[in-house]
C-alpha cells in the first residue's frame, strides 16, 4: 500500500495524451485504510516481540493473560481484516489506485509512462501480495 501511495503522489501531476495518468478523481482512502489497518497489525505484532525480549517469563505472563482474550481478539482482528478487504474490494470502481492500476485505461498508456510507472507492477503489489499477506497474517493467528 506504501509502494502505491508513493507512485501516485510522485506521478499525479504527470500527463499522457494531454489528461493526468491517474483517474480523476482518484478515491486514496481504500489504500489509506487498509494501510492503517497494516500499521496496527505490525504494531500489536511489536508488543508481543516485545514482551519476549523483557524475558521467557514476562512472554509467558503476557502469553497467558492475553490466552484468555487470544480467541476474542482473534476473531476481532480476523473480522477487522475481512471487513477492511471487503470494503477495498467495494471501492473498486475504477477510481481508486487498485482498480485503475489494474484496469484497462492503465493498461491503454502504460506504454507511455513506462519510464516513470509501472501499473503491472501497482496491480501486482497491490492485489497478489496483499491478498496473501492477509491470508498469512490470519493463518499465523490461527
Amino acid at each position: 500500500m506504501t509502494y502505491a501511495l508513493v507512485k501516485y503522489y510522485t506521478t499525479k501531476n504527470h500527463n499522457a495524451h494531454g489528461t493526468s495518468i491517474w483517474a480523476s478523481p482518484t478515491m486514496l482512502w481504500p489504500t489509506f485504510m487498509l494501510l492503517a489497518v497494516s500499521l496496527v497489525t505490525v504494531v500489536l505484532n511489536i508488543f508481543t516481540i516485545c514482551a519476549y525480549f523483557r524475558g521467557v517469563e514476562k512472554a509467558n505472563t503476557t502469553s497467558s493473560v492475553a490466552g484468555y482474550i487470544g480467541y476474542a481478539l482473534l476473531a476481532v482482528h480476523v473480522l477487522v481484516w475481512a471487513v477492511s478487504m471487503g470494503l477495498f474490494k467495494m471501492a473498486n470502481t475504477g477510481k481508486d489506485l487498485w482498480g485503475y492500476s489494474c484496469g484497462s485505461q492503465a493498461d491503454a498508456i502504460q506504454e507511455e509512462v513506462q519510464s516513470f510507472v509501472d501499473f503491472g507492477k501497482l496491480c501486482t503489489t497491490q492485489v497478489s501480495l496483499v491478498l496473501w499477506l492477509f491470508a498469512l497474517n490470519v493463518t499465523l493467528h490461527l
